[in-house]
């Protein structure tokens, strides 16, 4: 095997990874565990390829196995660049990554991509996020930090701050594209150079040069390049999901290429023939991100009264132009910028105010980069080349900048609720969970809701009666409900569904409902007319399609009917599980802070006549009474669920029920592996 290499802090990294960028489901676990099989011990994975859950499932079946020890591996994740990062999201995302991996630590987590911004805000934000990142490394939870697509510059940025100098730069490195003047710098300044693209997107596979080595030593014309790359001191990643390449691409520690051979490969980074007129590396790319501006760039700040309601509305609209506006939609002021030091205020757009001095104005060094005539682009491969990257850098930049401007109003939404309750005197639920039925189609082994576990004597199908009744008891106690879902099991599984979709959609308490299917069955000829002539009530099809053992899904199918109906859904493909606790009738599970942190995401549950705090509570109950006559030792409280069925039920009982701060029959539940990502939908055999 090729020997390790040890970073500038002490941590030794497998001198080769497997990558899996553009993997998904069972295909991405399959790979992973043939590449833990035929030894690989390094797996490079990324928030942003969304495939942290799948590398995560293969590496803890690898280790459950007996197939490597986790000490043996070492797993690399990143911090995406699409959404908004700093300090405390730094932190919050990489939790997230680090559930979904099911894994305690990693020992690598990198920065994606350094800047999120046409300006130079990308400083302050880089030295906030390394700042969460050194926090995380001090916490045990990362064994090392770097970078991913850094230049110089942003490295030389990041440096005046961090506290933790960066042990890895991964940034593209081939033949092709060799980057020489930030490979130097990263040599000297002891940064670790991972190559993502080491195989050049396969383009110097079929040249004579190559295929000639390839001859010589017997070897792919892969292994030829990764050669190239182990030899300069690179750590390459490789990506196959075909089982012999897996295998053939680590195994290229027994030939060595010499001086000459080095050279000819070397020659391809200036042989513009050989490029394809590609840029001579992403340094380039960067450069480019840097120079692009865009006329339309807004960014916002909000004023909130009462922490939801918008009072005063800042927008910035380009390097000229700024508006406020009161209560968000009204227009107050208007600021014009005059020359460097001045700007010029308008009263409700029109009026002339005064002038003021701009000391706050941001330094802008960036120059508007007009849109590319492609056709004629297509006359010079080296033009066609920059117009792509161009198009590609600003596709990011109105990602960022639009998630950046959005308001995020929902994040205020319990405090919402908070103030309605207070004028009404009544409770509010943001979401109630309705189970119609306990059958289903699927037996998920991680069912969030047990059902694949209950009995032939526990199941149980509601009926139109039964939800009528229920239905209108919640209502007397309960002023508002956001989200209802209709679920189960399998909901299409109910004959009584459109009559209670259409009954549901009249009640004015309720905002929004959502028939939750798992996409195995398409909905009957009685349930889509009536669905379709109702305001509230769409479809939200959790989408399995990354699970290649389901073969019974219809999603494309039930999608093309619901659009032909106009009718509305949501497509949740990028639906990820957490391990659901397990539960123990002896009360010894949990402390007191795992049980406060699952409770405060409480999952309110309507099912079978009962209302529970979640779907735990109800399978908690059904164990008991599988137990003994007794309850099997589980202490029940009249306030840990609500019977629907008891006589004169009261808003006190409601009242009770939703103000615990937490719950007894919780020591039931075993949080050890609580919100741990996993790989969706793995079938009970």
């Amino acid at each position: 095997m090729i020997e390790n290499k040890i970073l500038n802090n002490g941590i030794s990294i497998p001198a080769i990874g497997f990558g899996v960028y553009t993997l998904s489901g069972l295909e991405c676990v399959e790979a992973v565990e043939e590449a833990i099989k035929a030894g690989y011990r390094h797996i490079d994975t990324a928030e942003s390829y969304e495939n942290e859950s799948e590398v995560g499932y293969a590496i803890n079946e690898c280790i459950a196995q007996g197939i490597v020890k986790r000490e043996d591996l070492f797993i690399t994740t990143k911090l995406s660049a699409h959404h908004d990062n700093g300090y405390e999201n730094t932190i919050k995302y990489f939790e997230y990554s680090l559930n979904r991996l099911g894994l305690d630590y990693v020992d690598l987590y990198l920065i994606h991509f350094p800047n999120l911004f046409p300006d130079d805000r990308w400083k302050l934000h880089n030295a906030d996020t390394w700042r969460a990142m050194e926090y995380l490394v001090e916490q045990g939870k990362i064994k090392s930090i770097g970078v991913s697509n850094f230049m110089v510059h942003h490295i030389e940025e990041l440096k005046k701050t961090a506290k933790i100098m960066p042990s890895v730069n991964q940034i593209e490195l081939s033949p092709q594209w060799q980057q020489r003047e930030l490979v130097k710098y990263c040599e000297q300044n002891n940064i670790q150079l991972v190559a993502w693209g080491p195989l050049a997107r396969k383009k110097l596979m079929e040249k004579p040069v190559v295929k000639s080595l390839s001859d010589k030593y017997k070897k792919e014309p892969a292994q030829i390049l990764l050669r190239w790359s182990i030899q300069k001191g690179f750590i390459p990643l490789v990506k196959s999901v075909n089982k012999d390449r897996i295998k053939n691409n680590i195994c290229i520690e027994d030939f060595e290429l010499n001086f000459q051979e080095m050279s000819e490969l070397d020659d391809f980074n200036s042989n513009p023939a050989s490029l394809d007129g590609t840029p001579d590396s992403i340094y380039n790319t960067w450069s480019l991100y840097e120079q692009i501006g865009t006329s339309d760039f807004v960014s916002k700040l909000k004023v909130l009264l009462f922490g939801f309601l918008p009072l005063f509305v800042y927008k910035r609209i380009n390097n000229k132009k700024e508006k406020i506006y009161l209560f968000g939609f009204i227009p107050f002021l208007k600021l014009i910028k005059q020359n460097t030091k001045y700007k010029k205020v308008y009263l409700f757009n029109i009026f002339p105010l005064f002038k003021v001095k701009a000391y706050h104005d941001l330094k802008h060094n960036i120059h508007y980069v007009p849109q590319r005539d492609y056709e004629e682009d297509k006359k010079s491969n080296k033009k066609k080349q920059k117009a792509f990257w161009i198009n590609a850098v600003l596709e990011r930049i109105n990602s960022a900048v639009n998630e950046y401007s959005e308001g995020k109003i929902y994040k205020h939404y319990k405090l919402y609720l908070k103030l309605r309750r207070f004028f009404t005197g009544k409770n509010v639920l943001p979401t109630l969970d309705v189970h119609i039925t306990t059958s289903c189609t699927l037996r998920c082994k991680d069912c969030g809701h047990y059902i694949p576990y209950f009995t032939k004597e526990n199941r149980h199908n509601m009926s139109f009666e039964e939800f009528k009744d229920g239905l209108d008891k919640i209502l007397k106690n309960v002023d508002f409900i956001n989200n209802l879902l209709l679920l189960g099991g399998e909901p299409l599984l109910n004959k009584d569904l459109a009559k209670m979709a259409e009954y549901v959609d009249k009640k004015k308490q309720i905002k929004h409902i959502k028939i939750i299917t798992n996409g195995t069955i398409i909905p009957d000829e009685q349930l889509i007319n009536t669905v379709k002539k109702l305001k509230k009530v769409a479809f939200s099809i959790t989408n399995y399609s990354k699970n290649k053992e389901i073969k019974s899904l219809k999603t494309d199918k039930i999608i093309s009917i619901l659009k032909k109906n106009n009718i509305k859904y949501y497509d949740i493909k990028d639906y990820m599980w957490g391990k659901t606790p397990i539960l123990d009738l002896s009360g010894q599970n949990g402390s007191q802070d795992s049980l406060t942190k699952c409770y405060s995401s409480r999952c309110i549950m309507w099912s079978n006549g009962k209302v529970y705090h979640c779907p735990a509570a109800e399978y908690l109950e059904i164990l008991a009474n599988q137990a003994d006559s007794d309850g099997g030792g589980v202490e029940w409280y009249p306030d840990e669920i609500i019977d629907l069925n008891k006589y004169n039920l009261s808003a006190i009982d409601f009242n009770n029920f939703l103000e615990k701060t937490e719950s007894k029959i919780c020591k039931y539940c075993d949080m050890t592996n609580y919100g741990k990502q996993i790989f969706p939908a793995i079938q009970i055999k």
